[in-house]
């Protein structure tokens, strides 16, 4: 453990950093008359998204 203590570091860094940056699905919107609901209250928001393809 004492020769590889930079890496462990390392590790733990970079294991942090994914569970504190990963996005998450936005609660509320089941549909597509509620994303439509929820482009239209003004406010910016972010879309992502994703393909198999």
């Amino acid at each position: 453990m004492r020769e590889n203590w930079v890496l462990v570091i390392l590790f733990i860094g970079l294991s942090l950093a994914f569970i504190f940056l990963r996005s998450k699905p936005t609660p509320g919107i089941e549909s597509l008359a509620s994303l439509d609901t929820m482009l239209k209250t003004g406010q910016p928001i972010v879309l992502e998204f994703y393909s198999n393809f």
